[in-house]
């Protein structure tokens, strides 16, 4: 809960996902304008996440068996 209480700000809006992390994540459009992520890796192998955000595109490496908050944009 920590991770959605310190950064999906009251007025926060969730997002629809797509892909093959959907099932695994939530996001949220804050009020200022910015992205957060939260998703899980379930797996016993690291893998490769790739998140598109309007014309943005962002690259990250998730651990196995992890836990990650994402913060794109300002708060």
């Amino acid at each position: 809960m920590k991770h959605f209480s310190r950064f999906a700000a009251p007025g926060s809006v969730r997002l629809g996902l797509k892909g093959p992390w959907s099932g695994h994540a939530v996001a949220f459009r804050t009020p200022e304008g910015g992205l957060m992520l939260v998703i899980a890796n379930p797996y016993r192998e690291a893998r490769m996440l790739r998140l598109h955000s309007g014309s943005s595109l962002h690259s990250f490496q998730l651990e196995a068996d992890s836990f990650h908050t994402f913060v794109i944009g300002y708060f």
